[in-house]
């Protein structure tokens, strides 16, 4: 693609849900070039505008009482940086069952910031953040909060926080991919924090 006078191009690349690296290269008039990496992140939950999806699935959960599962969920893409979904969730073993509610939105701030947020009634309530910079440094927060009372989930967190600082690095002809993440699950009566790289 041929730049205009002001040293702006535009150009489609088709690209699939995770995430990918493109190559750019760019050439001057008089011969010299130019390389750069970006690494590009579409997430699994944003629709194209105007597009609606459901899924259901059911099951028998492979446990001691054979549990019997089942889930419904729809999506829509409210517009091109905005998807809103919910459904139900339904799980057998769980005392007095009933079908879990669930909504959940994702939505695009800016080309290089998403917000995705999902409340499971009497659950649940997560939300992810996750931030691109120019530099291809990726920051990512992801914070769950647990309703004390409930059967749902085998485990007694009351909440999970974690963050997670990402990005591709190259020496010389070795091309890696550093991540730096610290996790705290928050505990009725202590916190358990770990740190990895």
């Amino acid at each position: 693609v041929k730049a205009d006078p002001s040293g702006f191009f535009t150009f489609k690349v088709p690209l699939v849900y995770g995430n990918t690296i493109v190559k750019l290269k760019f050439y001057g008039p008089w011969g010299e070039e130019r390389i750069r990496e970006q690494f590009i992140s579409i997430p699994f939950n944003f629709l194209p505008e105007k597009t609606f999806e459901y899924t259901a699935s059911a099951g028998i959960v492979e446990d001691t009482l054979m549990s019997r599962f089942s889930r419904a969920n729809v999506n829509y893409g409210l517009s091109k940086s905005v998807t809103i979904g919910g459904g139900a969730e339904y799980l057998s073993s769980i005392p007095g069952a009933t079908a879990m509610p669930f909504i959940n939105a994702s939505m695009r701030i800016t080309n290089n910031m998403l917000l995705s947020g999902e409340y499971t009634h009497g659950v649940r309530a997560k939300g992810i953040f996750s931030y691109s910079l120019p530099s291809n440094l990726q920051l990512d927060l992801n914070y769950t909060w647990y309703d004390k009372d409930q059967k749902a989930i085998n485990f007694f967190y009351r909440e999970e926080r974690k963050v997670a600082l990402s990005m591709p690095l190259r020496i010389s002809k070795i091309s890696t991919y550093q991540r730096l993440s610290v996790y705290q699950i928050v505990l009725p009566e202590s916190k358990y924090t770990t740190a990895e790289w």
